[in-house]
């Protein structure tokens, strides 16, 4: 029987609290553009602005750089909780 080394239980368990931190951080992020969508469709704006999501994956890009991430694989991530945050926008417009 193969056990598992003590150190690597440890280092798993230190990615499980990081998984639970980021989404936890996901839930907030969701929580404040759900106030955006409401504001959005309260005042009859557009639930893409696309030079902001534009200019916001430039930003994200340039400090997934700055901090030795994948700007690939960060710019794939954001554009799929873009991607939700709009399509949660345009359920407010109904």
């Amino acid at each position: 029987m193969n056990s598992v080394p003590d150190e690597l239980l440890s280092l798993r368990g230190q990615i499980d609290k990081l998984d639970e931190e980021i989404l936890s951080l996901l839930e907030k992020r969701f929580q404040v553009t759900a106030e955006v969508g409401r504001l959005k469709a309260s005042k009859g704006l557009d639930s893409l602005d696309e030079e902001r999501e534009k200019q916001k994956l430039i930003d994200l890009q340039k400090l997934s750089i700055e901090k030795s991430l994948n700007p690939k694989f960060v710019l794939k991530l954001f554009q799929l909780i873009f991607t939700e945050v709009v399509e949660n926008h345009r359920s407010y417009l109904k």
